[in-house]
């Protein structure tokens, strides 16, 4: 359901991301990632090529989603691969309480 991919220098991993089958024809890009001194070299764009034909050809996927802030390098970068966003996403926190409060 899920594979791994990665860039290498000199043996050291220096980029890599996930993608899942989440079924339905729709893969989900986790943990896309390029150690900052090798930022800006298409790294992350090529693994994120690659992924999207793992998806296609091992898993039958033909929709691919991303999840980010849409005004951070990252956002940029998706976006210039062809991503659009779609809807705004919101996150919420609770601190913890004693179970008696709940």
């Amino acid at each position: 359901l899920a594979e791994w991919f990665g860039a290498f220098r000199d043996g050291d991993l220096v980029a890599d991301l996930g993608i899942v089958d989440c079924g339905a024809g729709t893969a989900r890009y986790r943990s896309v990632g390029t150690r900052s001194d090798h930022r800006r070299h298409g790294l992350a764009g090529h693994l994120i090529g690659r992924a999207a034909l793992w998806a296609r050809d091992v898993r039958g996927c033909a929709r691919w989603v991303i999840l980010t802030e849409s005004d951070n390098p990252a956002g940029r970068l998706y976006r210039s691969l062809g991503f659009a966003p779609t809807t705004p996403n919101a996150q919420a926190y609770r601190e913890p309480v004693s179970i008696e409060e709940l």
